[in-house]
């Protein structure tokens, strides 16, 4: 799981620093602790980690094809996914507890 984890850190940090904002960068290397945390999370349930790698070739194939727009709407949709699973795993967590 590790492994995933480390992947996809260096996955999103190419698209951040190809991106070539500074005010991302800083913003993600502030916030490095929590989005680390639910990309581990993310990575331990085999449904989302297909997910993922299926949302990470659209976005590298869009970046590719020189294709903003699908470019973009792959980023938002995975931004998206991430988010509603990290919010339901929360809830479950809490419920749970």
């Amino acid at each position: 799981m590790m492994e995933i984890s480390v992947v996809n850190k260096q996955f999103h940090r190419i698209i951040f620093q190809e991106a070539d904002n500074k005010t991302l960068i800083q913003l993600i290397d502030m916030l490095d602790m929590v989005i680390s945390r639910d990309m581990k999370y993310s990575a331990c349930d085999n449904k989302r980690r297909r997910e993922i790698c299926k949302e990470h070739t659209n976005i590298a194939n869009a970046i590719k094809s020189c294709d903003v727009v699908g470019a973009t709407a792959a980023m938002e949709l995975h931004i998206k996914n991430g988010r509603k699973y990290i919010e339901a795993c929360r809830r479950n967590t809490v419920i749970s507890k």
